[in-house]
């Protein structure tokens, strides 16, 4: 039998009532957001201040560069206040570079925020300490590194840098920095990334085309999420969050379409760089830098069926072997000084000062290893004393000294300044650490 009228009106009564409950309750939600929002913006701003005039729009490139000659300071709660300083080429450097000598090596760097040294002084970035650790001892030539990393770059600007600038500047060697997320910038949809014009508002966060997007502009539009999002790395919130991140995002095991297509256009500007360098005579090395959700992955030990921490290194790990390049993986001497202290500003994400001096640290023995740079460094030995096995301030250890030490004492070192005491100093210094992916490490 059909329902009477009477059943029509009491479901539709039903209906009326829980719609309403609803709308309350998300009135009620959004209303504590906005109260908190304001709360903290009066009493607590964590809004970053973002310098202005920093970045211009390059023709040429099609992209941001920072403005030469610039002295600008950039600051938030989490980091303080930084002063950044560019040289007339619009590097991130006290130096300036004219017509190469013969008495020097040139390195050029490039890469992203993290080698552009986001939210640390310049004497705390990876690329000043690694250029003065390369100088440290004499070498033959003087070696200049060249220091272009620039936020919000991907392997698709570096290479229209290299070929527009970078290839100006006489390089003997081409060191490309990557992290995981640069297949995103290599495929972002959004130009808004350092040349906005206004700082995001809540209508614009409401408005992102991208889970990417929406977490760029919340950070810069919302204290109340800056305030909270230390939260994201402890406990079952820490996990349930970083697991939530994860899921779409570049440490997947298996790829969705989406970084599928992001990989593909990624290794196809990778190739575009290296047939533009091989046919320039110049040779390349990539050193994978991590970013903090791979060490959270790990910490928090997510489903190893569903997530690899270690995906980029992989990704590009093929494409350099396949093409002889040399690669370095940081993830392993990351993780071993991770457990000692954190690495990564928690809300912006970067390395801070105890993280660039682990990748300086480990790069600087990586590059030992080259041919292009082994004859200039061949001198180079470390001071007796303390400094004999640089264990990174304290925060972890260099893998490549940690192999070196393990090989010597078990004889398969053929040759070897250094004594076995100070040898079996190192190794028991070093045996409590674990060798995480430690075959990845040329023997």
């Amino acid at each position: 039998m059909p329902p009477s009228s009477e059943m029509k009106s009491r479901r539709l009564r039903n209906l009326a009532i829980n719609l309403s409950l609803a709308v309350a309750s998300l009135v009620l939600v959004l209303g504590v957001l906005a109260l908190g929002e304001l709360a903290v913006g009066k009493l607590a701003p964590q809004l970053p201040k973002e310098p202005q005039g920093l970045y211009y729009f390059d023709e040429r490139m099609g992209a941001h560069r920072p403005s030469p000659n610039r002295r600008v300071i950039q600051s938030s709660p989490e980091i303080g206040s930084i002063e950044l300083r560019t040289n007339s080429l619009g590097l991130r450097d006290d130096q300036e570079y004219g017509v190469k000598t013969d008495q020097s090596f040139r390195i050029l760097a490039l890469g992203d925020s993290f080698t552009w040294g986001q939210g640390v002084t310049f004497e705390e970035t990876w690329l000043h300490l690694l250029e003065l650790r390369l100088n440290d001892g004499h070498p033959r030539k003087r070696i200049e590194l060249i220091k272009a990393g620039v936020p919000g770059y991907g392997t698709r600007d570096e290479l229209n840098y290299l070929r527009n600038y970078g290839l100006k500047l006489q390089p003997d060697l081409v060191l490309l920095a990557f992290i995981g997320e640069d297949m995103l910038n290599n495929g972002a949809p959004w130009p808004e990334h350092f040349v906005p014009p206004a700082p995001p508002t809540f209508g614009s966060v409401l408005r992102a085309r991208s889970p990417e997007q929406l977490e760029w502009r919340l950070r810069h539009a919302s204290h109340l999420y800056n305030l909270l999002i230390p939260l994201a790395s402890r406990g079952w919130i820490g996990r349930w969050f970083t697991e939530r991140k994860a899921a779409d995002s570049f440490v997947l095991r298996s790829y969705p379409a989406r970084w599928v297509k992001l990989w593909e256009t990624t290794e196809g500007f990778l190739n575009e760089m290296h047939d533009t360098l091989q046919e320039a005579g110049i040779p390349l090395v990539i050193v994978v830098i991590p970013q903090r959700l791979q060490i959270l992955v790990d910490q928090f030990k997510l489903d190893p069926l569903r997530f690899e921490p270690d995906k980029p290194y992989a990704l590009v790990k093929n494409f350099a072997n396949d093409r002889g390049l040399p690669v370095f993986d940081l993830l392993p001497s990351f993780r071993v000084a991770s457990m000692k202290s954190e690495l990564y500003f928690p809300v912006d994400g970067h390395p801070n000062a105890s993280g660039t001096r682990v990748i300086a640290e480990n790069v600087w023995e990586f590059l030992q290893t080259l041919p292009e740079l082994s004859s200039l460094l061949d001198h180079a030995e470390y001071n007796e004393g303390a400094s004999d096995w640089p264990f990174i301030g304290g925060n972890g250890v260099s893998q490549y000294q940690l192999q070196k030490a393990r090989a010597a004492i078990k004889g398969r070192a053929e040759d070897s300044s250094v004594s076995t005491s100070r040898l079996a100093t190192a190794e028991s210094k070093i045996g409590g650490t674990r060798e995480t992916s430690s075959s990845q490490y040329p023997r």
